[in-house]
């Protein structure tokens, strides 16, 4: 890992112990990790970044003890099945930390463009573009009104009908 890469990755293992922080206490912290509360506190206070290997740790549990059950608890289903996202979407540093955990999947990949579908998408797709620092593109059904800059394709069917 680079050196920028490394730090970028232990100041995100902070953050993921603060959204830790609010849900549990430094002695509830000490027992999933392994490290004193004092230690912890200095984290989540930000007077001292954890080693990358600390950070690693900070991370799992992060992922293990509270993203999976966070994301099921603010995911709602309505009435016909749709689901409902909002929750996820209006909270940036949830958003962000959901992206930041499936990350490593891309470890590997030179990625120059993030793409998605219009509108469920997209700000799952930002978090990812902005965080590995390329491009966004967004697929729609349509060209919407104002935007210049597009790509059409047409599907043909076997009747030669297009859309």
């Amino acid at each position: 890992m680079k050196r920028l890469d490394e730090l970028w990755y232990r100041l995100n293992s902070i953050e993921a112990l603060r959204m830790l922080k609010k849900n549990m206490s430094y002695e509830g912290l000490s027992s999933i990790l392994g490290l004193p509360p004092a230690v912890l506190s200095r984290y989540v206070n930000g007077h001292v970044l954890p080693s990358a290997e600390k950070s690693r740790a900070i991370m799992a549990a992060f992922k293990r003890e509270f993203l999976l059950d966070e994301v099921r608890r603010r995911l709602a289903r309505d009435e016909v099945g749709a689901i409902d996202t909002s929750e996820i979407i209006h909270d940036p540093l949830l958003l962000k930390q959901i992206v930041l955990a499936e990350l490593e999947k891309l470890m590997g990949f030179k990625v120059d463009r993030v793409m998605t579908m219009e509108s469920d998408g997209i700000p799952v797709a930002y978090q990812l573009a902005l965080i590995l620092g390329v491009g966004l593109a967004i697929a729609r059904k349509s060209k919407k009104i104002g935007v210049r800059d597009f790509v059409e394709v047409r599907q043909i069917f076997e009747s030669g009908a297009y859309r």
